[in-house]
């Protein structure tokens, strides 16, 4: 949503990668810690899919949901502050 309020659209390969670095352009720095962990999150995610199951602990589980549900809320927030006719 974040990248889309700012009028862009990533696809192809590479796009998630590409999302979490424009994320850092658009949101700021307060975002540089969460967005990089997301994209720790998305490369442990491929290795899980592709190399090998049960790579990803219960712990680091339940981490990424605290994360992803804090980052949710972040930008319902940003998006609210900066782009309020989408809200």
């Amino acid at each position: 949503m974040v990248i889309a309020c700012c009028g862009y659209r990533v696809k192809g390969f590479g796009a998630h990668y590409t999302t979490f670095e424009c994320l850092k352009l658009a949101m700021g720095k307060d975002i540089f810690k969460t967005a990089k962990f997301l994209d720790i999150c998305r490369r442990k995610r491929n290795i899980a899919d592709y190399d090998m199951a049960g790579k990803v602990t219960e712990a680091e589980t339940a981490e990424m949901i605290k994360v992803a549900k804090s980052f949710s809320k972040r930008v319902e927030k940003w998006i609210r502050a900066n782009y309020p006719s989408y809200d």
